[in-house]
């Protein structure tokens, strides 16, 4: 043996002995025994088929809740991620209300005895006088139902109203020499003025806070205003009536006995003055008048046999009153009545008798008829449909015969 192999032989002999010393401080099955155990721990924190599959349910059911479940911090944090819409105009839906065709019959007022001689409309607001006394309608959800008489007379004589917002006028032109203000309180429509005219009554017009009183022929129109005191008299438009038309604080009269004219009056910082007169043509009668902020409507009748009188237009302009429009009329003695652009006119003898009432509008070449309004129910020869009109907004109130009158959508 030389000696190189000799470190090498003394190197295998001591770990030789370091195994031996391992062997007596070690038992081997302690060994075996430890590594089996440790197998078995591991094999149990494995987990197995059906472990596996459990919680890809569970992992599935939490993503599904995330997207489909509307908590509070899903969804604050899907409002942060993601664009509001912003709503477009077909994204709410509407509902436009049909309204009717002009013309259409609304409805049918049954009325009491002896009235329908007189008829005033203002909004959802109908009143219609005679025998003394005025019965008031209002609009509701189901129709027009009654909700007031108001009477003034203890006998059958000819009553005229007028109303204008929640202010009614009644008065009478058959021994009457006074009108009387009611105003709608929550417990009703209480009577709150007397409003005098010595020589009686014979037309009533109110608009806003201001009454205008008309009395027979010759006598003279009275303006009455409405104050914290209560109604005093303001004004009297001497030399005219006893027609009387009234929009705000525009007044128009027919001359004393009716004659061939008629004249508008306004309310200045000095009172009431007349700022036109309204020619008409010869032989033509003021019966009835009608206006608005900016038109006139008369109506006339003639003394001449065979002849129906005319109804003229005036409209106001920059430089004043101007005519507009004559029309031949359709009947001797028709009421007019109107709203904005569009009039009503009745016309009782028309139709042998039967009566019909006209719906005219403004248009760009002027003003043209559009509808033709008659009653169910008129024999001929009754001069009753189309003696009174009324008209506010879009609906007209026609009288009919006996204890009936009509609403029209206009």
């Amino acid at each position: 043996m030389d000696e190189q192999s000799l470190p090498v032989r003394t190197q295998l002999l001591e770990a030789a002995d370091l195994g031996s010393h391992l062997a007596d401080t070690v038992n081997l099955e302690d060994v075996l025994a430890e590594g089996s155990r440790r197998r078995s721990a591991r094999r149990r924190r494995q987990p197995g088929p059906w472990t596996h599959r459990v919680m890809v349910v569970a992992v599935v059911a939490v993503i599904l809740a995330a997207i489909f479940v509307p908590l509070p911090h899903v969804s604050l944090f899907r409002r942060l991620i993601t664009p509001a819409k912003q709503p477009t105009a077909t994204s709410v839906p509407t509902t436009v209300p049909k309204t009717p065709p002009i013309g259409t019959r609304l409805a049918k007022l049954k009325l009491p005895d002896n009235v329908g001689d007189s008829m005033a409309i203002s909004g959802n607001t109908i009143v219609i006088g005679g025998a003394g006394r005025a019965i008031v309608f209002a609009k509701t959800a189901t129709g027009w139902t009654q909700t007031a008489e108001l009477k003034v007379a203890n006998r059958s004589v000819s009553t005229i109203v007028a109303i204008s917002g929640d202010t009614i006028v009644v008065g009478g032109n058959q021994g009457f020499n006074a009108a009387y203000v009611f105003s709608k309180t929550a417990a009703g429509w209480k009577r709150v003025a007397e409003l005098k005219a010595p020589g009686g009554v014979a037309s009533v017009a109110t608009s806003g806070t201001i009454v205008v009183v008309g009395e027979g022929y010759g006598g003279t129109p009275y303006v009455f205003s409405k104050t914290a005191a209560g109604w005093k008299q303001v004004a009297e438009l001497k030399d005219f009536g006893p027609s009387i038309a009234l929009s705000g604080t525009t007044a128009v009269v027919s001359g004393p006995s009716c004659t061939c004219r008629a004249a508008v009056f306004t309310k200045a910082a000095t009172g009431w003055r007349q700022v036109a007169d309204l020619r008409l043509a010869a032989g033509d009668f003021v019966d009835s008048l009608a206006s608005s902020a900016t038109t006139a409507v008369i109506s006339t009748f003639t003394k001449r046999p065979e002849s129906l009188g005319h109804t003229y237009v005036f409209t106001k302009t920059a430089t004043g009153w101007r005519q507009v429009a004559q029309l031949k009329g359709s009947s001797a003695g028709g009421d007019v009545a109107i709203s904005g652009t569009t009039w009503v006119e009745g016309a009782p003898g028309a139709a042998n008798g039967t009566g019909r009432a006209y719906v005219f509008i403004k248009t760009a070449t002027g003003w043209k008829q559009v509808a033709e309004l008659k009653g169910s129910d008129t024999p001929a020869y009754s001069y009753s449909f189309g003696q009174s009109v009324a008209m506010s907004g879009r609906t007209a109130i026609v009288s009919g015969i006996g204890r009936v009158a009509y609403v029209f959508q206009a």
